[in-house]
């Protein structure tokens, strides 16, 4: 009889368990989305954005645009660009971007 009860009480444990690893999971994720959402880097006006840029790449370069991409460093955005120039050769190009702040 006391197997038995032992027994009931970790099918208890387990279940009150189980019910509650949902809820600490969404907590957590929530938890992190604040995290992320402090840290946001917002572009500010008064440069050039990633379609600029490749456009601007595609003109003075020619080619086929490869790939498109921003960083952000020291404050700035920059676009990196790599084009299949019409020798075949591909050649990364690195463009000033906007200014960015925190949010």
């Amino acid at each position: 009889m006391q197997g038995f009860s032992i027994i009931r009480l970790l099918a208890g444990l387990f279940l009150a368990a189980l019910a509650l690893a949902p809820e600490s999971a969404a907590l957590a994720e929530t938890r992190a989305a604040n995290r992320v959402s402090q840290s946001i880097v917002v572009a500010q006006s008064g440069g050039k954005t990633l379609g600029d840029a490749v456009s601007e790449v595609q003109r003075r370069y020619g080619g086929r645009i490869v790939s498109a991409h921003t960083e952000v460093r020291n404050g700035r955005e920059i676009h990196v660009v790599k084009v299949l120039t019409e020798k075949g050769r591909v050649r990364t190009v690195r463009v000033s971007g906007r200014k960015v702040g925190r949010n």
